[in-house]
């Protein structure tokens, strides 16, 4: 499994950390989000302390993984810069209000043409009583910007299977072979 969570580092100072939970090992932090949004529902700039820009990818079975925490989707260069790394899978844990879905899935499908790696998200729902409508609308996203699969409130939950060697193959067309990736 693969999300975000706040830690209180050792410093004392409160990040919103991206981490991966294997069953055997429990929860490993991959890296700390950077651009945080200050609004109404949504006040990390004040939660949490911003945490160095990183690129920090990790492991999972034969993929290499990133993950954006949500807003950071927004930044394409990062995914742009996850495509030199040779990332399969960006991953973007969400809380963004329903109103705005359409958006978020436009911006995820820019992700992963940019990245050239299948882009994964999945949003928390929040109940309306809380004062935010979020929930509904993950996806998986294929290398060129295709929707393979959604969730909805009538199915929560999708299971695809994914060719990690689309993924590799992506990073030598266009547009990724633009920024250097090969010569």
């Amino acid at each position: 499994m693969i999300g975000s969570r706040p830690t209180v580092e050792a410093n004392g100072s409160w990040l919103n950390q991206a981490f991966v939970w294997h069953k055997a090992s429990g929860a490993a932090g991959v890296r700390a989000k950077h651009h945080l949004p200050d609004e109404p529902g949504y006040w990390e700039a004040t939660w949490y302390d911003r945490a160095e820009a990183s690129e920090t990818t990790c492991r999972v079975g034969a993929a290499r993984v990133a993950v954006s925490i949500c807003t950071e989707m927004w930044f394409l260069h990062t995914a742009n810069d996850y495509a030199k790394l040779g990332v399969d899978l960006l991953c973007v844990p969400r809380v963004t209000p329903e109103e705005t879905l359409a958006k978020w899935l436009a911006g995820g499908q820019a992700t992963a043409v940019c990245s050239g790696a299948y882009c994964l998200s999945s949003n928390q729902w929040v109940p309306e009583q809380a004062g935010i409508a979020a929930g509904g609308l993950g996806w998986v996203i294929d290398p060129d910007g295709k929707v393979i699969a959604t969730t909805s409130p009538d199915e929560p939950f999708v299971t695809v299977e994914i060719d990690l060697d689309v993924a590799r193959q992506a990073k030598r067309t266009y547009p990724r072979y633009v920024t250097g990736l090969r010569r």
